[in-house]
């Protein structure tokens, strides 16, 4: 077995935006990703989660390292300031490393 090093993009923000990353997503070449229903509490008030209008979704995309890189300088760009976003990149190994060029 060999691992392949990449980035986890993770972006957590209000549900009514999941389209707004989702597009920048794929403005940064990056074609998969995975939408999870979040809830919780933090500078915003609280979350509920599955809640369209005030509840959070996480979304998480593995890609290579300057894919995913631009789109966080995206999310950055356009979403921080008028919207509760946190979004971030963590290291990660994937198997099939050609899925995520």
């Amino acid at each position: 077995m060999h691992l392949h090093k990449v980035k986890l993009l993770r972006v957590v923000i209000t549900a009514s935006l999941q389209g707004e990353v989702v597009r920048i997503l794929d403005a940064a070449g990056i074609r998969g990703y995975t939408v999870l229903n979040a809830g919780g509490a933090g500078a915003h008030g609280v979350r509920v989660a599955g809640d369209h209008e005030r509840g959070n979704v996480v979304i998480e995309a593995v890609a290579a390292e300057g894919k995913a890189k631009d789109a966080l300088e995206a999310v950055h760009r356009e979403l921080f300031g008028p919207h509760a976003v946190i979004a971030y990149l963590l290291d990660a190994e994937v198997l099939r490393r050609e899925k995520f060029l």
